[in-house]
């Protein structure tokens, strides 16, 4: 929860450095952005993605490539896989980034 109240609204990008902690969590955060953690990036992403492609959520420039490349490089995990199946069959779409990351 800490981590969340600390990331705020602050968009999503690289932050040169060292990487941080917030205990157990790898949290990088400036003013402005936060940094998620490598294995994270990709589930991240998927989300922003979908809700760009679905629902209109404005990406600044930059963001729409950066989130492709993390799509790609942190490929969707089986519980995402099992996450989408039931939201297709209740909702009747799907996030499309999960079944096609690139």
């Amino acid at each position: 929860m800490q981590t969340n109240a600390l990331r705020s609204n602050k968009r999503y990008g690289l932050i040169d450095g060292e990487e941080q902690k917030l205990g157990t969590c790898d949290f990088e955060g400036t003013a402005t952005l936060t940094e998620p953690a490598e294995n994270l990036r990709g589930d991240m992403a998927r989300v922003w993605l979908y809700m760009h492609g679905r629902h209109g959520l404005e990406l600044l420039p930059g963001e729409k490539s950066r989130f492709h490349l993390w799509s790609c490089n942190d490929l969707p995990d089986q519980w995402e896989h099992e996450r989408n199946e039931p939201i297709r069959r209740v909702q009747g779409n799907e996030n499309p980034y999960i079944d096609n990351p690139c």
